[in-house]
């Protein structure tokens, strides 16, 4: 599979896997399903129901060992004159769920569905929003009534097939999570052991009559439209996939949330890293000893697995509260960064193909080196240097915190040379370098870390040095044209980038300015900025949910304070995020620079202006520190 770009004339074609950010940005359109409503005429003041439902033919969730996560975003439902905007929803297939259930994320505005892996018979619920009817009323016969949204999944291949109905109910609440919504069909697999369809308002059942799709009586959906195969467009990560190499990990486990801490860093000669608990009780808080100091980690939530990388050539594979083996990397030399130095400089978790990825110095240069975990014996491939150029001010050539997007292939690395190299993997044998200059906007402000929202291609920078409010580069991967050569190139149009300032984000003070540690929670398009060495202020961003056309931009961001005594850490930066196996929402997790507690941000929440009070200007914290309900902290042995 290829796909075409066409730019200045040129045509470029590429593998599937070079370009997938095209690909996708092309194909992951919204899928849409039209019907019509019957012959009965609505009067005003009722509400319509509309509901929909879904099945994956040939797909046996049985097999699953661990959760699968459909979402369905981007929801309109569009007849006669009316435009309406259903909610998200999010539905995961968890094979230690024993029983179906639908609950409503009122803040995240999101259905959330759990369903177990067997003993499902008929559809699952997929989506829904109730509609007052104007007082002016509705015609019955409404015709070209139609739902559109986007699917994506956390595994490749997932065909969804959908139908929608509508019922008219008298009366409704505007509480989702007091209507009683029944997650599936079968009538033994959830709270209701009933024949009702899924997406019946169980609670709200005396109070249905006939029109839209429906008849009454006992019809509490209404009758469904035709049946829509989509596919899954545009994977989900895997929980702790997409992410930049930090000190911290995230390890999701079920609804367990584990966290492994290095108390050392580049410039910290202090040996071992702790695993503690972020989310649920699943260890023992312990201090793991290693022989050498170690600056990064990062997990395998699908294996359990965690990798860690030390300042010389030494990696660890730890499982659990236990050191299994010590392996040693291909690291010659070192390189040098704004924050220290390093042979090894930190590690990225490829969860989809079980590898990891050693940033480390190749005879002075930086490079990078995959390790292949999949085997009983974990097996190292041959390193390889960077052609990026070094910086003006720092020689290091690749990024403080470089991030592997397993995804789409590819290796993205923002340096202090203000160069954003991205590397193809899809043959790591034999690996493709694309460079692009990113603007600076000042002689001494540069790059410093590597983020990027793996479900739309929306990649960020944040620039280090900077005495006053945050600049953050950003870029629209699905709009870019990657041109081969020795190194190629990436290239977008002027609109597909930018640097955009951030009012009210001064994260650092001093000489060191606005540090650039960052994170996104994949799954949520919510990120968080940090600063370095010091400071106790964070910035929580919302991104775009779309891309492909425009100006990438943060559509929301407010800025706050960690109660001290907390301080921000060192280089590699501590800054990680992930979204919660059991609220949903996008969580952040700050290490301090004595590593010896880790700060607990939810973002979501941090971002909800009815639980954080903004500044007059919009964009700060007008309490000044975080509240505890958003904020708390983890103790690091």
């Amino acid at each position: 599979m290829a796909c075409l770009r066409r730019q200045a004339g040129v045509l470029v074609l590429a593998g599937f896997f070079l370009f997938r950010f095209a690909c996708v940005a092309a194909a992951a359109t919204a899928c849409s399903n039209t019907g019509n409503f019957n012959g009965t005429g609505i009067a005003g003041g009722n509400y319509v129901w509309f509901n929909s439902a879904f099945s994956l033919p040939g797909f046996d969730p049985s097999h699953l060992t661990a959760p699968l996560t459909i979402s369905f975003t981007g929801v309109t439902i569009k007849f006669s004159t009316f435009s309406v905007t259903a909610p998200n929803a999010s539905i995961t297939y968890d094979p230690a769920a024993t029983t179906a259930s639908t609950t409503f994320d009122a803040l995240n505005n999101q259905w959330v569905t759990r369903l177990p892996t067997t003993h499902l018979a008929g559809n699952a619920f997929l989506d829904a929003t109730a509609f007052l009817v104007p007082a002016t009323g509705l015609p019955g016969g409404i015709q070209s009534v139609t739902w559109q949204g986007t699917f994506r999944s956390s595994t490749s291949g997932l065909k969804v097939q959908w139908q929608w109905a509508a019922a008219v109910f008298t009366t409704f609440n505007s509480d989702y999570n007091a209507v009683g919504v029944k997650p599936v069909d079968d009538n033994q697999a959830s709270a209701y052991k009933n024949s009702d369809h899924a997406g019946t308002p169980e609670d709200l059942t005396a109070y249905v009559i006939g029109g839209a799709t429906g008849g009454g009586g006992s019809n509490y959906t209404g009758s469904y439209s035709g049946t829509v195969a989509c596919s899954a467009m545009g994977l989900l990560p895997l929980s702790g996939a997409c992410q930049a190499a930090s000190a911290l990990s995230t390890l999701v486990v079920g609804k367990s949330v584990t966290s492994y801490v290095p108390k050392g860093a580049w410039d910290r000669p202090v040996t071992g890293v702790s695993v503690v608990n972020v989310e649920g009780t699943s260890v023992a808080p312990t201090l793991i000893p290693t022989p050498n100091v170690v600056n990064s980690c990062a997990s395998n939530s699908v294996t359990g697995q965690t990798v860690c990388s030390a300042n010389n050539t030494d990696v660890y594979l730890l499982t659990g509260t236990a050191l299994n083996s010590t392996l040693t990397s291909s690291g010659t030399g070192i390189v040098e960064f704004s924050g220290g130095n390093c042979t090894n400089c930190g590690v990225m978790m490829d969860a989809v193909h079980n590898k990891a990825v050693i940033s480390l110095s190749v005879s002075g240069v930086g490079g990078f080196q995959l390790l292949d975990l999949a085997s009983s014996t974990p097996t190292f491939e041959p390193a390889f240097a960077s052609p990026a150029p070094g910086g003006p001010f720092y020689p290091g050539n690749t990024s403080e915190n470089p991030l592997l997007d397993p995804i789409n292939n590819l290796l993205l690395s923002a340096s202090e040379s203000n160069n954003y190299e991205i590397v193809n993997l899809a043959n790591p044998a034999k690996p493709g370098f694309f460079e692009h200059p990113i603007p600076n906007p000042d002689f001494a402000l540069v790059a410093d870390s590597s983020t990027e929202d793996c479900a739309t291609g929306i990649a960020i920078a944040p620039y280090e040095f900077v005495l006053g409010e945050s600049q953050v580069y950003l870029a629209d991967l699905a709009q870019a044209t990657f041109t081969p050569g020795s190194p190629g190139k990436w290239t977008l149009p002027a609109t597909g980038e930018q640097i955009q300032t951030l009012s009210e984000s001064v994260l650092t003070a001093g000489l060191l300015g606005t540090g650039g540690g960052s994170s996104v929670a994949q799954g949520t398009h919510t990120g968080v900025i940090t600063g370095e060495f010091g400071g106790n202020k964070l910035t929580a961003v919302t991104l775009p949910q779309t891309s492909g056309s425009g100006t990438p931009a943060f559509t929301d961001w407010v800025t706050c304070a960690i109660p001290a005594p907390f301080t921000n850490g060192e280089d590699p930066h501590t800054v990680t995020s992930y979204q919660s196996p059991n609220s949903g929402h996008a969580i952040a997790l700050l290490g301090g620079n004595d590593a010896t507690v880790v700060a607990v941000i939810d973002l979501t929440m941090m971002l909800d202006p009815t639980i954080v009070a903004r500044t007059a200007g919009g964009h700060g914290c007008s309490s000044g520190t975080l509240p505890p309900t958003v904020v708390h902290f983890v103790a690091v042995p």
